[in-house]
């Protein structure tokens, strides 16, 4: 069962990456730093099709490691007030351990007066769909945004990204507040 994992996230992560690369019609870059961590995706709405949306995301810790995702979620992904459904592939690396899996989640945006929205996201993995040294991976966000221009958001928010260690312990690659700047091509 873990090749065939393995062999999943490594062909996801590959596909979707050549994917997005070649087709450089990126909507947003997001650029999100907590105290210790730093957060840089990638987002493209329509790239498989009009109810689409992908995103590439590496994260980085100072102290607990890299993490590299890439979602693909469906739904009315160019709405301002919609619920996307989906899943990730991802895949984690630590001085000591590495790790990979498939999760499944949602996302979440409404639009409030003034140029304000709220933002949030949950995904999950079960042991069963990660691989390595991994149990289970947990993701949860929420934000605050203020759209300045068109073009450019800023946002304030939490974000807890977790994963369960083989032997009980875990791996927190961010679990605290965070500003982030996006740009809207």
């Amino acid at each position: 069962m873990n090749k065939i994992i393995k062999t999943v996230i490594t062909t996801s992560v590959t596909v979707a990456s050549t994917f997005l690369m070649a087709n450089l019609q990126a909507n947003e870059i997001d650029l999100a730093l907590g105290e210790d961590s730093i957060k840089i995706s990638y987002a493209n709405q329509g790239a498989f099709s009009e109810r689409s949306q992908t995103n590439l995301s590496y994260y980085h810790h100072s102290d607990n490691g890299d993490l590299v995702d890439f979602d693909f979620l469906v739904g009315e992904a160019s709405a301002k007030n919609n619920v996307l459904v989906g899943g990730k592939a991802f895949y984690l690396k630590d001085d000591n351990v590495d790790g990979g899996g498939l999760a499944l989640g949602l996302t979440g945006q409404y639009e409030l007066p003034e140029n304000f929205s709220l933002q949030g996201k949950v995904f999950y993995a079960p042991s069963m769909l990660v691989v390595s040294d991994l149990d289970n991976y947990y993701e949860l966000e929420g934000r605050v945004s203020y759209k300045i221009i068109p073009e450019a958001e800023v946002s304030v928010g939490y974000r807890n990204v977790a994963f369960d260690i083989d032997g009980g312990s875990k791996v927190k690659i961010q679990n605290q507040a965070f500003l982030a700047l996006t740009l809207i091509f």
